[in-house]
């Protein structure tokens, strides 16, 4: 399963919030959670934006691909939302 797509569910409150962690690793030994090497972000939902930021940057590799999707659910409000764009915290690009 290296190649299955990971998607990432958010199951919004009443108010239309979430927040979480998310943990990435290789998926097949415990060679990074012992050595505490994984990808790991905290993630926040609220209004029209998703905000994410990194845990451990010292610890993103490249053989992980990331996320795919993010699924929110209870989000009708969401439904004539026809884009997305990214914005980096470093530079602003």
């Amino acid at each position: 399963m290296k190649n299955a797509p990971l998607n990432m569910v958010i199951n919004r409150d009443m108010q239309g919030h979430a927040q979480g962690k998310l943990f990435l690793d290789d998926g097949y030994t415990t060679e990074q959670l012992e050595a505490e090497t994984y990808e790991y972000y905290d993630f926040q939902l609220g209004g029209k934006s998703i905000k994410k930021w990194i845990g451990n940057p010292d610890s993103i590799v490249d053989n992980l691909k990331g996320l795919d999707a993010f699924v929110i659910t209870n989000a009708e409000d969401l439904n004539g939302t026809d884009f997305a764009c990214y914005t980096s915290m470093a530079d602003r690009t």
